[in-house]
């Protein structure tokens, strides 16, 4: 009788050993799942200093650009070259996205870089004179 009371606890306790794994596993493949965010099909970097009297006029743009394109394919990051703290989180936010050659090749301030996740080569550079139509027509045509 002993004997069959100790088999019945081990097997309960073998069956929720495996329930509880499963669910372990299951909630952790949801939170994978939240926390991995799709890579978008176009960059807008704009490398930035506080200093940089284009970059400031270039600010206007590039928020109502944001505003426009909102729940689109493209993701906006800016490079901030203002001093040596913002220059080491931006190279640590272009690691992080894989865009550390964007952030090396690109070290003067006032552009903006639009181009594919999938192929930084097809970089098209935007300055302070081109109209928020040329920013516009350039994120497009990346979208495709």
């Amino acid at each position: 009788m002993n004997n069959i009371i100790i088999m019945r606890y081990l097997i309960a306790s073998l069956i929720f050993s495996i329930l509880g794994s499963v669910a372990a596993h299951a909630v952790n493949d949801a939170q994978s799942a939240a926390t991995e965010k799709k890579e978008p099909k176009a960059y807008v970097v704009k490398v930035h200093a506080d200093w940089c009297g284009t970059c400031r006029a270039l600010e206007p743009r590039i928020e109502a650009l944001k505003q426009e394109f909102k729940g689109k394919d493209v993701e906006f990051v800016t490079f901030d070259l203002t001093n040596d703290k913002t220059k080491a989180a931006s190279k640590k936010l272009a690691d992080s996205k894989g865009l550390t050659n964007v952030y090396k090749n690109n070290g003067k301030t006032g552009v903006v870089l639009v181009f594919p996740a999938k192929d930084q080569g097809q970089t098209q550079k935007l300055f302070k004179k081109n109209s928020e139509q040329n920013f516009r027509d350039a994120i497009n045509k990346t979208l495709g």
